[in-house]
């Protein structure tokens, strides 16, 4: 798992997105990098998936949520025990 910085890590890369757990809170970090050259950042709970801070458009929150409650188990698991694992892509 690849570590960045003390408060997060990096788990798992699709479509210009990459997903970070913060370890510090139960939220799922995504920096989205789309091909367009902007870039967004935007601090997912983990729990409700409501995005908590920073700004994803809809569509791009809309897959960042899918892509959390599909792995919704998994992410809390590794919350909780902070046993970090790659997680799959959405697709």
């Amino acid at each position: 798992m690849e570590q960045r910085g003390d408060a997060v890590y990096k788990l798992s890369e699709f479509f210009g997105f990459t997903c970070y757990m913060i370890l510090d809170k139960p939220y799922i970090y995504f920096h989205v990098d789309p091909e367009d050259g902007t870039q967004y950042d935007g601090y997912v709970n983990i729990k409700t998936g409501q995005l908590v801070e920073g700004y994803l458009p809809d569509r791009l929150l809309g897959l960042a949520v899918e892509w959390l409650m599909l792995h919704h188990s998994d992410l809390s698991l590794m919350w909780w025990t902070k046993k970090y694992k790659k997680v799959p892509p959405l697709f």
